[in-house]
C-alpha cells in the first residue's frame, strides 16, 4: 500500500503523491494556475498600456494643416516632373481626376511609376503620403 496516492486535487479530483508544494493540488493544477497567473498578469499590464496611450494628448493630436502641407511638399520632391512627351502612349487620363493629361498641366510620377496630374497628387498628399493607387509609401 506504500504506492497509494495520499491526497485528492482540491481542484481536479484526481489522486497524487504530497510533494513539497505544500498545496492540496496536483503539479498538473499548480502548473496551470501559474500559467493562467501569467496571462491574467500579461493582458492587465497591456489594459495599463492602452489606457496610458489612450491619454496622452500627445500621442493621439492631430496633425496641424502646417504639417500636413510640409508632409506634402516632402512627398512631391520625391516624386519625378515629366513632359507631356515622355508620357506612354497607353495611358488614358490622371487617375485621380480621370482627365485627360495636357500639355499645360504639370504632370509627375511617383517612385512607383504611376503618374498623376501635380495638382491632384499633392491634394491626395495633403491627406496622405503614399501613391494613391499601390499605396507606396513616401515618407
Amino acid at each position: 500500500m506504500e504506492n497509494m496516492p495520499d491526497l485528492t486535487c482540491e481542484y481536479c479530483g484526481c489522486a497524487f503523491f504530497r510533494g513539497s508544494s505544500g498545496t492540496n493540488r496536483c503539479s498538473r493544477c499548480l502548473w496551470l494556475e501559474k500559467l493562467m497567473h501569467s496571462m491574467l498578469t500579461l493582458i492587465l499590464q497591456a489594459i495599463s498600456l492602452l489606457q496610458n496611450f489612450n491619454s496622452n494628448p500627445l500621442l493621439i493630436r492631430e496633425i496641424t494643416k502646417k504639417e500636413k502641407r510640409s508632409l506634402a511638399k516632402r512627398a512631391l520632391i520625391k516624386c519625378q516632373r515629366i513632359s507631356y512627351e515622355q508620357l506612354p502612349q497607353d495611358l488614358s487620363g490622371c487617375p485621380i481626376c480621370t482627365k485627360s493629361f495636357t500639355l499645360k498641366r504639370d504632370i509627375r510620377i511617383l517612385p512607383c511609376g504611376h503618374i498623376f496630374h501635380k495638382v491632384c497628387v499633392e491634394k491626395w498628399f495633403f491627406e496622405r503620403v503614399c501613391c494613391p493607387l499601390c499605396r507606396h509609401k513616401l515618407d
